[in-house]
């Protein structure tokens, strides 16, 4: 039963959801990295010459906004494009790029903006005699047959008190909290089998009254997945534990005391995109007096303050709340807040993120998917609530590590528009006819951007480019019809298609290139 997988293993899996279907291979087939980069910087000298005085824009006849309809699936899939497109003011770039640790430098300049004066003790895993007492009551009341529903079996339950009754007579009555600050320390981790030690650099604190919470954590110092089987202690085989390779150094600070700190992003639809223009949605006034604009402003200002203004920009602006009502849950409405998600510029072009593609996996049928190495793509956000700033969630630096071009050579915008016609009808036609649950996929296409994308190179997975692309975003509502005649609908929101904006080829998020 036991199938013990590290945290690292199950978010990777959870991530692997969101797989679209593989485009058809004429369309995606033209990714030779090398005649990528020749066209990107092909242009002729009387192009280059007139290329000062006009607007990208001009330059290849994109509009201001962009609407298609398609139908499929016998009428199960709808795809509607009403969007405004969106170009750089200036010329695009191509530059290599890398994944980055957090130095400690940037560690101490969050930790002084955020965290300040609070005094803060160091997170230890060690449980002490109450922590353990509190599972031997659940297992014993799943060994006694008194807990309905659980997964783990009477059997598995008295195995598992076995073991917790050794741990509690070895463990304290209580663990010495000792205060912390900012400093990086290094970190061990013991793996089975005797394969020895994965070491990293990081930081785990919290308040005393474990309200305020601040961590930072590089990534392991593995090249290679490991892998060990586990046993109960009758020498049956209850799975394994794996780690592979990431790149996904990550750093966040949550404040539990401030109203709004538990909204956040969910597959079940509790956010919307807004205007930073816009004014408080009326649904939202009770909770908060702050403006979209507002709440960008407090954004601005503390990258300001952490001397990031010209690395990063507040993007995109949600509305999120942490009600929820359905048959399974009925989780009160107490909050509304504001997620801002920064990006990354460079050259004064944004590079993209995909809320719905977590990391890069250059995946073969020769490994199985979770030991394939993964580089995550950035992710930078911050919530504001009633309160002011709640919590920041900043994972996968990249680093920049020399520009190619300063101005790449793209292809007209008609040229685009037909491979997203085509491509967005092959991909989704696909998914609402991969099972006979699909009753309905409709997606919404509200932004068009062209901007830069991080993609892989060639036999590296952790070395990369950043191309300019064009990204289609907005949400895929999946609606699930079961056998007992329940349907369920699955709201996701983010990129569902990106094309390199140089050679037209399909970029395929999960893969990276």
């Amino acid at each position: 039963m036991k199938k013990l997988m590290c945290m690292l293993t199950c978010f990777v899996l959870l991530l692997l959801c969101a797989c679209q279907p593989t485009p058809e291979k004429p369309v995606v087939i033209q990714k030779d990295m090398e005649q990528m980069l020749e066209k990107a910087q092909a242009a002729p000298e009387a192009d280059l010459e007139a290329r000062p005085e006009t607007s990208l824009s001009e330059r290849y006849a994109i509009p201001q906004q962009m609407k298609l309809a398609i139908t499929g699936a016998e009428g199960r899939l709808s795809i509607s494009i009403d969007a405004p497109v969106t170009v750089p003011e200036r010329e695009l770039p191509l530059a290599r790029v890398s994944p980055a640790q957090f130095g400690q430098d940037t560690v101490t300049a969050f930790y002084d903006a955020l965290v300040g004066d609070t005094p803060m003790i160091n997170v230890t895993n060690v449980l002490t005699k109450a922590d353990i007492q509190k599972s031997i009551l659940y297992y014993q009341q799943i060994a006694d047959g008194l807990l309905e529903g659980s997964l783990v079996t009477p059997e598995e339950a008295r195995e598992e008190l076995e073991k917790l009754e050794e741990e509690y007579k070895k463990a304290p009555e209580k663990v010495e909290q000792t205060m912390g600050d900012s400093t990086l320390k290094k970190q061990s981790l013991q793996l089975g089998n005797n394969m020895g030690y994965l070491n990293w650099y990081g930081v785990d604190l919290k308040s005393e009254d474990g309200n305020v919470l601040f961590h930072a954590q590089n990534d392991y110092n593995n090249d290679k997945a490991y892998y060990w089987d586990t046993f109960d202690s009758k020498g049956n085989n209850t799975g394994g534990v794996g780690i592979n390779v990431l790149r996904n150094a990550s750093m966040y600070f949550y404040d539990r005391s401030k109203r709004g700190e538990d909204c956040r992003f969910g597959s079940d639809g509790r956010f919307e995109h807004i205007e930073r223009t816009a004014p408080i949605p009326d649904k939202a006034k009770a909770f908060l007096s702050v403006t979209p604009d507002g709440a960008a402003a407090q954004t601005e200002a503390l990258l300001t303050q952490l001397g990031l203004d010209d690395t990063f920009k507040a993007k995109d602006i949600y509305l999120v709340w942490n009600g929820y009502k359905d048959e399974y849950r009925d989780i009160p409405l107490t909050a509304y807040a504001y997620q801002i998600m920064c990006a990354r510029t460079l050259n004064g072009a944004s590079i993209a993120y995909a809320l719905n593609v977590g990391a890069s996996s250059p995946q073969n049928d020769e490994k199985e998917e979770w030991m394939a190495p993964m580089w995550f793509y950035e992710s930078f956000s911050i919530i504001v609530g009633e309160d002011g700033i709640c919590s920041l969630e900043w994972s996968a630096p990249m680093s920049i590590d020399g520009i190619i071009s300063d101005d790449s050579t793209l292809l007209p915008f008609s040229e685009i528009e037909g491979v997203a016609e085509k491509m967005l009808g092959v991909i989704y036609e696909a998914r609402a006819k991969e099972s006979e649950y699909v009753e309905s996929l409709k997606l919404n296409i509200d932004r068009v951007e062209l901007s830069l994308q991080r993609i892989a190179q060639r036999d590296y997975f952790d070395s990369g480019l950043l191309v300019p692309a064009w990204s289609f975003s907005g949400t895929l509502e999946q609606t699930l019809n079961w056998r007992d005649g329940s349907t369920y609908t699955y709201t996701e929101t983010g990129t569902f298609l990106t094309i390199n904006a140089v050679d037209g080829s399909i970029i395929d998020l999960q893969k990276g290139y």
